[in-house]
């Protein structure tokens, strides 16, 4: 499954490691793993993100201040600007 993979591959990553889940005409599900302290780098998104928490935590930084995203929160993002 494309989550141990992830899991798998983080075992010896640098950064973190990103899988399509599922994609449709007008969405694409992406599966990110992370290290703790792995940071995704500054990018913009075209669309509306929601980060959903499975193992861990994780802190969103954006131009509107960061945000603690806790195990088996979500959160949608209507934002589109992320600050690594």
């Amino acid at each position: 499954m494309v989550l141990q993979q992830i899991e798998f591959e983080l075992k010896s990553a640098e950064g973190p490691v990103a899988k399509i889940l599922r994609k449709g005409k007008d969405f694409t599900v992406l599966a990110i793993g992370f290290q703790k302290n792995m940071l995704l780098k500054k990018h913009n998104s075209k669309v509306p993100a929601r980060i959903v928490v499975i193992k861990g935590e994780v802190v969103y930084n954006s131009e509107n201040g960061a945000t603690k995203i806790g195990l088996f929160k979500n959160m949608k993002f209507l934002w589109r600007k992320c600050i690594g």
